[in-house]
């Protein structure tokens, strides 16, 4: 459905499966946080950002509950970057900020890739100085880290 760019139809059936997930009692497992984020990007994909953020918000929010997964927990909280790079840079400001105060629980790919992130945030503020910065600093790191 989702290829096949029927966003309604999808987003219905995502909702379905959740609910079903639920009454099985299987809010805590890591089906349902990835059928939560499917849901989240077909509502983005289908421009439904207030939708898109409070699913994203919830996955970011339940995540450490179900797993200690520094891969798991970053990328969760790099979808919900992404979302606020694109509808609200002032929100991807401060949500990178809050994520870099944590990148010590990430790995270090991780961090290279936040910071490369927040870099484009910079750039995107209109901050070129820091971006700049962020940027050099980047490069100076081992290509794989």
């Amino acid at each position: 459905m989702f290829h096949e760019r029927r966003f309604d139809e999808s987003e219905q059936y995502l909702k379905e499966a959740l609910s079903i997930l639920k009454k099985a009692n299987q809010e805590q497992s890591l089906g349902y946080l990835y059928l939560l984020k499917r849901l989240a990007y077909v509502s983005f994909t289908n421009r439904k950002y207030a939708d898109a953020e409070k699913y994203f918000k919830v996955t970011v929010d339940m995540v450490p509950t179900i797993t200690k997964n520094p891969v798991n927990i970053y990328n969760t909280r790099k979808n919900l970057l992404l979302l606020y790079t694109h509808s609200n840079i002032a929100k991807a400001n401060e949500f990178g900020e809050f994520m870099m105060k944590d990148s010590d629980d990430y790995l270090p790919l991780n961090v290279k890739d936040l910071t490369f992130m927040m870099a484009n945030v910079s750039m995107l503020n209109g901050d070129h100085s820091k971006a700049k910065s962020m940027y050099r600093h980047i490069l100076k790191q081992a290509p794989k880290p």
